[in-house]
């Protein structure tokens, strides 16, 4: 994500919005943002927005040899990804380490010229983070944090409502048992989110193309 720029990089624009290939990354960056005391409502426009940024791929590059890098395409070399890496490499993890891409999220929401705008718009940070309308919650994330050059709204939405009828339902502890391991391996007590590759379980320690480069995930235990 950039303050200018079109970031959209989901697959297949001309096709219908959809998530039913959507997993294990899902489940747990709904689980981090519902922990964060998130609505649901809140959750899913997030979500909406990161699956048409990326396809809700943290190692993505976008498409064309463009700039945008991760779960929400920060533009590569400016400050905003530069400080991702910065904080990633503080928690001694990679960039593409899902976890921190979340954490990052969270802390730039807090930022001034982003919290501005959501205020703004829904009268306070709070009253975003409870909302109860996806759409807005979904546009609101978008002219905060993203602001794409062309948004392509209708699809945030619809993938918005699919995150909300797929998860709104489900219980916190299904869906942080399945996308959580308990127990970090760097030796810290706590847990921490796996990012899993297609076709192989969490923790496998294998690899997986995405985008332009082969980004190796660590062997968890």
């Amino acid at each position: 994500a950039a303050p200018t720029g079109d970031t959209s990089t989901t697959p297949g624009d001309g096709t219908t919005p959809d998530i039913s290939n959507i997993g294990d990354t899902a489940k747990a960056v709904w689980t981090f943002f519902t922990g964060k005391g998130y609505s649901n409502h809140a959750t899913a426009g997030i979500m909406g927005n990161l699956q048409q940024e990326s396809g809700m791929n943290p190692t993505r590059h976008q498409s064309g040899g463009g700039k945008g890098r991760g779960i929400a395409q920060w533009s590569v070399n400016e400050s905003r990804h530069n400080g991702l890496i910065e904080y990633a490499k503080g928690k001694g993890k990679e960039w593409t380490d899902l976890q921190c891409q979340l954490e990052w999220i969270v802390k730039e929401l807090q930022e001034n010229w982003i919290k501005k705008v959501i205020v703004e718009k829904a009268g306070s940070y709070e009253a975003w983070q409870q909302m109860t309308d996806i759409n807005k919650a979904c546009d609101i994330f978008e002219a905060a944090f993203e602001r794409a050059g062309k948004p392509m709204m209708e699809k945030r939405y619809a993938y918005a409502k699919q995150f909300y009828d797929k998860f709104a339902g489900s219980s916190s502890a299904s869906v942080a048992s399945y996308a959580r391991q308990p127990r970090d391996p760097s030796g810290g007590g706590s847990s921490r989110l796996i990012w899993p590759v297609p076709g192989h379980n969490v923790g496998s320690g294998s690899g997986s193309k995405f985008g332009m480069r082969l980004h190796p995930i660590k062997k968890v235990m």
